[in-house]
């Protein structure tokens, strides 16, 4: 057998022990690896729950308060003073748009 073959063999056999070993591990070992594994994925809910509490947030900010039914706010009906309303209402056209509320909604919960 030349040198790189039984290298090779080396190799595999190695890779094969690594294998054996992560099977052999205990239910124990096993279990904490999968909580882990499980908090480690849970990081990114709390971020989707939030994008989701914000959006139902804003849309019913607007539903509750848009007396015409133009889907978006203007600036009495907003129940706002002006300074906050302007604020909101960054392309400054007079009304508060979904897409408005929530940025607006995302950026104060990222501040608190």
């Amino acid at each position: 057998m030349d040198p790189l073959t039984i290298g090779a063999a080396g190799m595999a056999l190695k890779g094969m022990t690594g294998l054996v070993r992560e099977l052999r591990q205990s239910r124990a070992q096993k279990q904490a690896f999968r909580d882990m594994m499980r908090t480690e994925l849970s990081k990114n809910e709390p971020k989707a729950a939030q994008r989701k509490q914000i959006e139902a947030a804003s849309r019913e900010f607007i539903r509750v308060r848009d007396a015409n039914g133009d889907g978006a706010l203007n600036s009495q009906e907003s129940g706002l003073k002006q300074k906050q309303f302007n604020e909101i209402d960054t392309d400054r056209d007079g009304r508060m748009s979904l897409d408005e509320v929530r940025r607006y909604m995302a950026a104060q919960s990222k501040a608190e």
